[in-house]
Parts: structure tokens; C-alpha cells; sequence
């Protein structure tokens, strides 16, 4: 469930970016990757983890199975 009126329940990552500014699209896509890929405290199997349980959390479906899918390619069992 979408808790921005302005975002739908099926909004995709893109979508809902797309929103924003140029300015902002363009932090995120350098932000995002940076967070995702430091490997110094935690591994990328554990970010992907806690984004995919946060999102469940939230009723994010579309971002629960992309982060699920994503922590099981980096070796996390069902």
C-alpha cells in the first residue's frame, strides 16, 4: 500500500522518481548504488535483506519481491 496519495500500489522505482526533480533523479541514482554497494560494515546480502523486510513492513510488494530476489542472488536462502 502506497502511503503517497501522488503513488499508486503498483508505482515501480522509476514511476515513482519521476516525480521529482532532474536535480533530485539525479542524487538518487548516484546515492542509492553508493549506499548498496559499500561493503564496509555490512554486505550487500544484508542490505538487501533489511530493504526487502522494511518493505514488507510497509505493504511495498513490488519493492519486498525486487529486494527479496536481489538478497537470494547475493547468496541469502529463502
Amino acid at each position: 500500500m502506497a502511503y503517497l496519495p501522488s503513488v499508486t500500489d503498483d508505482s515501480g522505482v522509476r514511476a515513482t522518481l519521476d516525480m521529482f526533480t532532474p536535480k533530485f533523479r539525479e542524487a538518487m541514482s548516484s546515492f542509492i548504488p553508493a549506499i548498496m554497494n559499500d561493503g564496509e560494515r555490512l554486505t550487500r546480502a544484508d542490505k538487501e535483506t533489511i530493504a526487502a523486510y522494511v518493505s514488507q513492513l510497509n505493504s511495498a510488494s513490488y519493492c519486498f519481491a525486487a529486494h527479496s530476489n536481489a538478497s537470494r542472488k547475493h547468496g541469502v536462502e529463502d
